[in-house]
């Protein structure tokens, strides 16, 4: 495994980040899922609904943010890399050896000011997609 700088490492978060960024700007529950692998997680913490959900796959995680327009209805804005030293974006080992890239962010809600936290891991494709994600 090699290590990355952290330059690549912040390139890597940020392509990702825009690209979730988009998909949150235009309310778009199939690409925010899209960025996400096949067996991604997301996790919903006060965010999109007043409790915690834990959701495995696009497809669910799509349904989720879909019904009801859960994604529109937040209204998600400001989405921004967090400053806080501890949430950079940086390389670290991953499941079973794979090189990842962890980045910690920021965003306004309609509601509320959050902090959430990814794990980004290359796909079959070689595109970096979240394993992980919580969103509180």
């Amino acid at each position: 495994m090699s290590q990355g700088n952290q330059e690549e490492a912040n390139a890597i978060a940020t392509s990702w980040l825009t690209g979730l960024t988009r998909a949150l700007q235009d309310a778009d529950p199939q690409a925010f899922a899209a960025s996400f692998l096949h067996n991604g997680w997301f996790r919903d913490v006060l965010t999109f609904v007043w409790d915690t959900r834990s959701l495995r796959g696009p497809e669910a995680i799509t349904s989720y943010l879909s019904d009801s327009s859960r994604l529109a209805n937040a209204e998600i804005t400001n989405v921004m890399v967090d400053e806080d030293p501890y949430f950079l974006p940086h390389f670290v080992p991953g499941p079973g050896g794979a090189e990842g890239v962890e980045v910690g962010f920021r965003y306004e809600s309609r509601l509320a000011i959050g902090r959430a936290y990814a794990h980004l891991e290359k796909d079959e494709a070689g595109s970096w997609k979240a394993l992980t994600l919580a969103m509180i």
